[in-house]
């Protein structure tokens, strides 16, 4: 049996939507603004906590912390984990006139030449979770912008940040992570294992917007073991210097 459980649900208007909730909201008081076209999610809070409080920037709660970059620019950090988590934020962004996502996260690297600290930009997501099914006819893989891709390229390379561009695996199970997929992936070249790339990618590719995710390597899988480094100096750094990049690419209005 495959996803979605009724075979023509992407042909069908849905019930309830992020434009209805939203409208919801307003209704009942809440305060919500009209964002600037582009967004930068942040899935790393303590990491970008600490970049927060390095800029001396405020916050305020909107649908997750928020800080205001300059006129143009929204950071969007403490969001939960998951695929279905990643496509409510984008679908209530977009209701509120988000565009464009640029994604920051970490990831398990899946090639022992990518260690703690490691980027990897994001080309393209295995859809091994179920949300992105409910978006996009089934396939194996679902694409990052390619504009927005190339964007963010130029913001690294401009940084002078080495980075490594690739497939990353986004799995809903992170503790059912088995060594034959691991080898599998490998062996085809998959760079990282995440949970939420696909379901960024295929709401932006179903409601037409634009998205592409960064990763640092956090934590390295191979055959014989799993090695969490999350708490490494390399990981840090190289997210707050990557997070300061990303934020760069804001265009000016």
């Amino acid at each position: 049996m495959s996803l979605p459980l009724i075979k023509d649900k992407l042909g069908q208007k849905p019930l309830v939507s992020a434009e209805k909730y939203i409208a919801y909201l307003r209704r009942n008081g809440h305060q919500l603004p009209e964002l600037s076209p582009r967004a930068y999610l942040s899935l790393a809070g303590g990491l970008t906590r600490k970049w927060v409080e390095d800029q001396h920037l405020s916050n305020t709660r909107v649908l997750s912390l928020e800080c205001h970059l300059g006129k143009s620019r929204s950071l969007f950090w403490g969001l939960d984990h998951g695929a279905p988590s990643m496509a409510i934020v984008v679908e209530e962004l977009s209701a509120l006139g988000v565009k464009e996502f640029i994604c920051l996260g970490i990831a398990g690297s899946l090639q022992n030449q990518h260690q703690p600290g490691s980027v990897i930009l994001c080309d393209a997501a295995l859809r091994d979770e179920g949300t992105s099914y409910h978006y996009l006819s089934p396939s194996r893989e679902v694409s990052a912008d390619l504009n927005l891709g190339t964007e963010v390229e130029a913001a690294l390379t401009s940084a002078q940040l080495s980075y490594v561009r690739g497939t990353s695996w986004t799995t809903d199970s992170p503790y059912r992570e088995t060594v034959q997929e691991l080898e599998e992936f490998q062996q085809q070249g998959v760079l990282s294992v995440e949970m939420e790339a696909a379901a960024l990618y295929a709401v932006a590719a179903a409601k037409g917007l634009k998205a592409v995710s960064v990763f640092i390597v956090s934590d390295v899988l191979t055959s014989a073991d799993w090695q969490p480094q999350f708490h490494h100096r390399a990981v840090g750094q190289s997210y707050r210097q990557v997070l300061r990049c990303l934020i760069s690419t804001a265009p000016s209005i």
